[in-house]
């Protein structure tokens, strides 16, 4: 008798836990939706495990509500990634530009969704591309992103995003090979 008490007990906990979560998540992404632009500058941490080197990039980024995206990283090099859409726009220092369709290459959108999917606070783009854990609460709060497809789980194991209320302060990529980027944003 004891144990069926216990293991309803257990089940209902976890469910209202689980329930508390996603009604957090949604309280979190509500919040960050409201905002329409963010300008920061980012620290960029690129640790690569094959050479055992850390790269440092730093510059600025910006994101105008609902999907634009710009990071210009400043140092060491002078590089424009802009995502407007469907659209990409690369400059590299070397003076070379590129220009493609987002969904023509599902890895690059997966990546790009991560990052205007948690900005604009959409939940739906967020789930079409990853499985989502919600740590936290609506002041300090974690939300892991994890492939839904295999294809992506054979480039990136996770995608870790921190917050402090309505504020992204940091994404951390763990990629499948062991290499790891961690980006610390600091709002202007």
């Amino acid at each position: 008798m004891n144990r069926i008490f216990i293991s309803i007990l257990l089940s209902v906990l976890l469910t209202s836990h689980a329930q508390a979560n996603n009604e957090t998540l949604e309280l979190v992404l509500n919040n960050l939706s409201k905002i329409k632009h963010i300008e920061a500058s980012f620290k960029d941490i690129k640790n690569i495990s094959l050479f055992d080197k850390k790269v440092i990039l730093t510059g600025n980024l910006e994101y105008i509500a609902p999907d634009v995206l710009i990071r210009r990283t400043l140092k060491p090099k002078t590089e424009i990634f802009k995502v407007k859409g469907d659209n990409l726009y690369l400059k590299k220092s070397t003076g070379k530009e590129l220009e493609l369709l987002v969904s023509s290459y599902p890895l690059i959108e997966m990546f790009v969704e991560a990052y205007r999917g948690i900005l604009s606070g959409n939940l739906i783009k967020l789930k079409n591309f990853y499985n989502i854990d919600f740590k936290g609460n609506a002041v300090q709060w974690t939300i892991s992103l994890v492939p839904v497809d295999d294809d992506g789980l054979e480039y990136i194991e996770e995608i870790i995003v921190t917050g402090y209320k309505d504020d992204v302060v940091k994404f951390t990529t763990i990629e499948s090979g062991g290499d790891k980027s961690t980006l610390n944003i600091t709002k202007n």
